[in-house]
């Protein structure tokens, strides 16, 4: 996961310092995020959530059993977004009014966008599709796959950017870069295939998909999309109201929320990928789920929230580093600062959100997600035309979302209140200790980035497997 993410901040950057905070930086951006809003739907935690329980389940009853799950799955979801991915190509000028309704009014912004709209869209189709294999890697305990599946897409912009940026314009060079993502979709996807096929787990296509099985994951899917939805949704809220503001808004808030994600993930999704396929085997014992959901609470609580004070410390600093190259000027970096300091303190709501929507879909209790979702879209919504109408501009686009993160948050308590935590205070106390005397010899001393660094890395890395291992030992019972 950290590997993945540190490769895609520097696709970031190179992106950042070859188009800068631009008209065209804004549009390949929110272009690329309509199929990430998809994802809900039809890719990442919501299959995960979904497949890997039941799968894994299966998977120990009678591997032959999970094959055809797994290729019935597989096939009605190839004919269900083949089928939305047409119709989206079709009806692709009244989507586009919606995903940013501030390029309505400028024709080169908006005929840019729906060029690479019409190129970008068939990655939901790849996406979703490599996310039900990538499930099955997890299933089988291969957990290094994932990340290494995110990276080649990653690795394929890269390589577009540094050649094309030698030969190319700007303006042919994104369009370049839009049909290389699309192809570094099918490289994904074969890739993880063939894997599956060394797995001993061949994908193939089925004309009988609609079995009972089938029928159970998309009812268990469409749970899960809900509940996860608001996380998706807050993110397309954000570039829609940002589209409203001067170019190059989009650009800001979306370099800090690839900054935001490596928090996350590293301390959010690298736990539920792990802990995850536990839940399904656990079902029938309520101790077990109390601890388990212990485990995931507070190390992701603990790790999160010191990771956003050391972000909220040194935003001017990373910002710099990340993206302060070529046209990515120091007044973008100082805006983006700005933004990343209110952004962070959303980080936690965010990584609890994530997980807690998955814990209660595996535990049957989706009721508490639905409510959430729906607390934070419309606090975000509310939030946003305010902070919009009194010209508090992207800062305030910003601040919404910090808002109706943690207002979602406030439905968990249900959940929350069971968690022991006094079992995590002294733990973050002594993190906190430690990044504070990171934090004070990267700021003070000749050695500081190197010194600071491996200190900070080290502590919290460090305390983070360990309290993830006495987890597993007491969820596991070893």
């Amino acid at each position: 996961m950290f590997v993945a993410r540190y490769i895609g901040i520097f696709k970031d950057s190179l992106f950042t310092s070859i188009f800068g905070a631009t008209y065209l930086a804004d549009t390949f951006m929110v272009a690329y995020k309509f199929p990430q809003l998809l994802r809900v739907f039809f890719a990442d935690w919501t299959v995960y959530g979904t497949l890997v329980p039941s799968l894994s389940a299966e998977h120990e009853k009678s591997p032959t059993k999970a094959r055809n799950m797994l290729n019935g799955y597989f096939s009605f979801m190839l004919v269900l977004i083949s089928g939305l991915v047409i119709l989206g190509e079709l009806f692709c000028p009244y989507i586009i009014p919606l995903i940013a309704p501030g390029f309505i009014g400028d024709p080169i912004r908006s005929n840019l966008l729906n060029d690479l709209f019409r190129v970008l869209l068939p990655i939901i189709l790849f996406m979703s599709l490599g996310t039900i294999l990538i499930s099955l890697q997890n299933v089988l305990q291969r957990f290094w796959i994932q990340p290494t599946y995110r990276c080649m897409q990653d690795f394929v912009m890269i390589g577009v950017m540094l050649i094309g940026v030698r030969f190319l314009p700007n303006y042919k060079l994104i369009h370049w870069l839009a049909w290389g993502t699309m192809l570094a979709g099918i490289l994904q996807l074969t890739s993880v295939g063939y894997m599956c096929y060394r797995n001993h787990y061949p994908i193939y296509l089925t004309r009988k998909f609609w079995t009972e099985k089938t029928k159970a994951l998309v009812k268990q899917m469409s749970k899960t999309a809900f509940a996860s939805l608001s996380l998706y949704l807050l993110t397309f809220i954000t570039v829609a109201f940002a589209s409203l503001l001067a170019p190059g808004q989009i650009t800001y808030l979306l370099c800090v929320d690839r900054i935001i994600l490596i928090a996350v993930d590293a301390f959010g999704g690298a736990i539920t990928t792990i802990l995850l396929t536990y839940v399904g085997k656990y079902l029938d014992n309520n101790k077990k789920l109390t601890l388990l959901l212990e485990d995931i609470v507070l190390v992701s609580v603990q790790m999160s929230l010191i990771v956003a004070v050391l972000v909220f410390l040194t935003a001017p600093h990373i910002v710099k580093l990340l993206y302060g190259y070529g046209r990515f000027n120091s007044t973008d970096c100082l805006y983006t600062a700005e933004i990343l300091r209110i952004s962070v303190w959303g980080m936690p709501a965010f990584a609890l959100t994530r997980m807690l929507s998955l814990y209660t879909i595996a535990i049957g209790r989706a009721k508490i997600s639905y409510v959430a979702s729906i607390v934070s879209v419309s606090v975000s919504l509310l939030a946003n035309f305010w902070f919009i109408q009194e010209g508090f501009g992207c800062v305030g686009v910003a601040l919404a979302a910090v808002i109706a993160l943690w207002s979602g948050i406030v439905c968990y308590i249900p959940l929350l209140y069971r968690v022991r935590w006094q079992f995590g205070v002294i733990t973050m106390l002594w993190n906190g200790i430690h990044g504070l005397i990171g934090y004070l010899l990267w700021h003070y001393t000749p050695i500081n980035i190197a010194l600071g660094t491996t200190l900070v890395s080290y502590f919290i890395l460090g305390k983070y497997l360990h309290i993830l291992r006495i987890g597993q030992e007491r969820v596991l019972g070893r």
